[in-house]
């Protein structure tokens, strides 16, 4: 019941880090997007 309860813990912490890493990865990623965007566009505006 313990371990199962330590590995249960462990699994969501692991979750917990992964989840966390990939939204702040997609939030560079979207930036990156838009700083480029803006640059391709940005002759076409001037």
């Amino acid at each position: 019941m313990c371990l199962n309860k330590c590995c249960q813990l462990v699994f969501s912490f692991l979750l917990f880090i992964i989840s966390f890493c990939l939204l702040s990865w997609s939030h560079v990623i979207l930036q990156c997007l838009s700083y480029r965007l803006a640059f391709i566009s940005y002759p076409f505006s001037h």
